[in-house]
């Protein structure tokens, strides 16, 4: 009787995409030029770096709750400068949302103003992911449950919402009580049945203010989301015979002919290098014999020739089944 096959996880190019989710405040204070909390220099550091790897991401539903805030601004600021308001009695006429001392010109020019401000940020580097035109099962009744089960606001409960159905690993927020470790742990339990909850982290953008920082947060973000994937690890490497030996992990096996990738973090700098290639059946053996082998747990595989290193030492790479 054959033993049966062991199922062996895979990764795609996507499980290389670190997404961050930018919440509103954030997306403030860098228009604002306030740099107290650091959200600027975090904006500022994606727009002059541009990692490969890494995402910035937010929803219309934030976009919208940014334009209300320019909106009331703008408000606020015309009523000083123009009608002789003080700043507590504009806030306090802010508030009713009546926007009764402009005219609908003049309401339509706060929107040129703020459409302005978005294109700061827009695209480059934030992509504003549209999720009100799509179809997504279960978004309104996640919000009902979050409203219903926690002390989330209506506010924070979309943009919690939005980070997941953007499939965002990450929220970046300057918000004390979103963010708060025990606010979370009680929606966890009240969720517990949510996918992707489990593994969404909140950060505040000060922990990304360097490239250094950048690639430490990365390295730790792939090692915890792809730890279960690993297939197993370069335990030997032959840089002149261009030949990598792997010892599988837990009861997994590598095969000729799949499509593997190698994955090996630099110690000290944090880079990272990656290479797929497909394993050929005629650079595929058993390291001790060096016969040719069809499958194993312990193997030789010479790289492809053109396959580039650039001075890695690929010794305790990871490997991976691509898919």
């Amino acid at each position: 009787m054959m033993a049966e096959e062991i199922e062996r996880p895979s990764l795609t190019s996507s499980d290389f995409k670190m997404r961050l989710f930018v919440d509103t405040n954030v997306l403030i204070d860098f228009v604002e030029g306030h740099d107290e909390k650091k959200a600027k220099a975090f904006i500022e550091l994606f727009k002059n770096l541009k990692p490969e790897n890494i995402e910035l991401v937010t929803s219309d539903y934030v976009l919208w709750e940014f334009y209300s805030h320019f909106r009331d601004e703008l408000y606020i600021r015309k009523l000083v400068d123009e009608h002789n308001y003080w700043h507590l009695s504009a806030n306090k006429e802010c508030r009713r949302k009546i926007f009764k001392k402009v005219s609908l010109e003049e309401m339509e020019n706060f929107g040129n103003i703020i459409k302005g401000y978005e294109q700061q940020f827009s695209e480059s580097p934030v992509s504003i992911q549209r999720l009100i035109a799509k179809r997504i099962d279960g978004f309104s009744d996640l919000i009902e449950k979050i409203l219903l089960s926690s002390k989330f606001s209506y506010q924070d409960s979309i943009v919690f919402v939005s980070a997941l159905h953007t499939r965002s690993h990450v929220i970046i927020t300057l918000d004390e009580t979103f963010s708060s470790e025990s606010h979370l742990q009680d929606l966890r339990e009240a969720l517990s049945s949510v996918p992707l909850l489990e593994n969404l982290e909140f950060k505040k953008p000060e922990k990304f203010l360097t490239e250094n920082d950048l690639k430490k947060e990365y390295k730790i973000w792939f090692l915890k989301q792809n730890e279960n994937k690993q297939i197993g690890k370069v335990f030997h490497y032959y840089p002149r015979k261009k030949v990598i030996c792997v010892e599988c992990i837990n009861n997994y096996t590598l095969k000729a002919k799949d499509y593997i990738y190698i994955v090996k973090f630099d110690e000290t700098t944090f880079n990272i290098f990656i290479k797929s290639f497909r394993i050929k059946a005629n650079n595929f053996r058993d390291p001790n014999t060096k016969k040719f082998i069809k499958e194993g747990k312990k193997v030789a595989i010479k790289l492809p020739h053109d396959f580039s290193l650039n001075g890695v030492s690929l010794t305790n790479a990871m490997v991976f089944i691509s898919e």
